[in-house]
């Protein structure tokens, strides 16, 4: 621990200055200076609060990486790695992913290919694989490369608002060519290198046309701005035939105050709703056809 709170602190001095600010303000700003100002002279748990503050108007990578620091100093090893997680995958910033490669990971596993995919010495490669075990999550991610590929693959999330998920942003990295998740011991494609497709396109739009309707009549009256568009966002699991197999309710964006008893209403009826999802054409990652899991939403 000694070591990495050395290390930690040499990183402060480089704050990283990459990642998009998604909202601004004079207040945010104003927070975050002083939070980081509290972070300089040690004062950890005062710095942790100020950050969180400022992150209600003002965020960026800067801001998540510093409240990280707060927190590992203040021996918060979980909330370091929650922090982490953000600003290396949200805003995709290398200082952090060697940050988290090394402290919130098990393990993180490299394979070498030849160009026919046959393991290899690493010095005798076209491809690679990264396999990374989360520590604080029961998660295992994994991305293939190609060093000639540089398109960067494709991959289908339903234009979902990158904000929603982190562990899918792991998953998906934008230099890989495929991205997978593992469960129960198999790979779940979630970015592929033959494009995903919709098969029945009108079928698809009627169901989310429909849905739209449902959702909009039901739970519109709950929004607070009537013109503002909410979303409901989903995970949909497609087996090797291209048929959903599971359906997961992720949440709400923008937010919507709901009691509980509601919320847990809405899971249940966009999960049937969405179970009723056209087949599509399967992923396949080279010539062979496999499971993935695609991001979308309903708007209302």
């Amino acid at each position: 621990m000694k070591y990495l709170l050395a290390f930690l602190c040499c990183l402060f001095l480089f704050p990283s200055s990459k990642g998009q600010i998604l909202f601004s303000d004079a207040r945010g700003i104003d927070y975050f200076e002083k939070g980081s100002a509290e972070l300089e002279r040690g004062n950890h748990q005062l710095a942790d609060s100020l950050l969180t503050i400022s992150l209600n108007t003002f965020r960026n990578a800067n801001v998540y990486f510093n409240r990280g620091l707060a927190r590992i100093f203040q021996q918060d090893t979980l909330g370091f790695c929650e922090d982490i997680t953000v600003s290396a995958f949200r805003y995709r910033d290398q200082q952090s992913i060697l940050l988290f490669n090394s402290y919130c990971c098990e393990w993180v596993d490299t394979v070498y290919y030849d160009r026919r995919r046959v393991l290899t010495k690493d010095h005798e490669y076209r491809y690679f694989e990264i396999t990374k075990k989360f520590k604080y999550e029961n998660l295992t991610i994994g991305n293939f490369y190609d060093t000639k590929d540089r398109s960067g693959g494709n991959y289908y999330m339903g234009n979902v608002d990158l904000e929603m998920s982190e562990q899918y942003l792991a998953m998906t990295n934008s230099h890989a060519i495929a991205s997978y998740i593992i469960e129960s011991g198999k790979k779940i494609y979630a970015k592929t290198t033959d494009e995903v497709e919709l098969r029945n396109l009108g079928t698809y739009r009627e169901l989310k046309k429909k849905a739209t309707t449902y959702f909009k009549t039901r739970y519109g009256h709950l929004k607070q701005d009537a013109d503002k568009k909410s979303r409901l966002f989903f995970k949909i699991y497609f087996n090797e035939l291209g048929r959903s197999y599971k359906v997961e309710y992720m949440n709400m964006y923008p937010e919507v105050s709901v009691s509980e008893e509601d919320e847990k209403k809405i899971e249940k009826e966009l999960v049937s709703y969405i179970k009723q999802f056209p087949i599509v054409k399967p992923a396949r990652f080279f010539n062979e056809e496999v499971p993935f899991l695609a991001l979308d939403y309903i708007e209302f």
